[in-house]
């Protein structure tokens, strides 16, 4: 208990009660609320059932998870039920395609996936755009749409 006597006031000196959250607590509570948008979340993947045979993220995705550099606006990276959501339409809208979201752009339709037919590479498609037409860039791998998209965040407002 911290205790402050009031200057000029000859009352009982007032008590303060400083309560001490851990750290984690602490950074947890300030990473809640910036602005009144969630500026931080709990990543979880999809469920390896609903990912196709083989696949399997690369470390650099999971480097960057770890580090909560998951908020680069205007792109984020998306939750395993927002991946999983998107997997099932993109099937259904790209049926030739076989496209795993991992990261959205939150000011337009942009996605950003891997197609393991393609190897390491990053596709950035625009997501509801006709079949054909959705190929927006393509990079050789993760850092390089992660180089990218850091470049978007600086230049974006």
């Amino acid at each position: 208990m911290v205790k402050f006597q009031q200057l000029g006031v000859k009352q009982s000196p007032i008590e303060l009660t400083i309560k001490i959250h851990p750290i984690e607590q602490l950074i947890q509570m300030a990473q809640i609320l910036q602005d009144g948008m969630v500026i931080n979340m709990e990543i979880r993947l999809p469920e390896k059932s609903v990912l196709p045979n083989g696949f399997r993220y690369p470390e650099s995705l999971f480097k960057v998870v770890r580090l909560n550099l998951i908020n680069l606006d205007p792109w984020i990276i998306m939750n395993g039920d927002q991946v999983v959501s998107r997997i099932e339409g993109l099937k259904e809208r790209y049926p030739n395609r076989t496209l795993i979201p991992f990261a959205r752009r939150l000011d337009n339709d942009d996605l950003a996936c891997f197609e393991p037919m393609k190897g390491e590479g990053v596709q950035v498609i625009h997501d509801f755009a006709s079949s054909g037409y959705e190929q927006r860039k393509e990079y050789a791998d993760f850092w390089d749409w992660f180089r990218d998209a850091m470049n978007e965040m600086i230049e974006f407002d």
